[in-house]
């Protein structure tokens, strides 16, 4: 679990850096869309709230127009898939997922790579927090 939230805040950070420099207003726009629609999603089931959560990640690294890093975040799908599940059953965590993309979508929109790297990484790691709370919580013999 460590090693893959690692992984996701090595890969994911320099992403959203690259997307800041290299998306099109096209792009911007997609990833723009995707947060709007996620704030009345935290009303419903998690579910979709969790499609746009991954969707997110996704676009991002569309964005950034490195095609083998991008590569790597899609092999990576998955386990991101799965974390971003887990990360839904924390107390308020589709209200502070949305309040931290939304933060990285104004980065991106500021065309400010140094600000979206650390939005993502600030955003990863809160979650990488979480999640071995939730791990800790749910191993067996506890």
């Amino acid at each position: 679990l460590n090693d893959f939230a690692e992984a996701r805040l090595v890969l994911e950070a320099e992403l959203a850096g690259f997307c800041a420099e290299r998306a099109t207003n096209e792009d911007l726009a997609s990833i723009e869309a995707l947060v709007d629609e996620m704030e009345p999603a935290i009303q419903q089931p998690p579910e979709h709230f969790r499609e746009l959560d991954l969707s997110f990640h996704l676009a991002i690294g569309s964005g950034s127009k490195n095609e083998v890093l991008t590569a790597l975040l899609k092999h990576i799908r998955g386990g991101l898939h799965e974390l971003i599940s887990k990360s839904l059953l924390l107390p308020a965590g589709m209200e502070m997922a949305y309040k931290q993309h939304r933060q990285i979508v104004d980065a991106l929109k500021q065309r400010n790579p140094a600000k979206a790297r650390e939005m993502m990484r600030s955003h990863l790691r809160s979650f990488q927090r979480g999640y071995k709370v939730l791990f800790h919580a749910t191993a067996p013999g506890q």
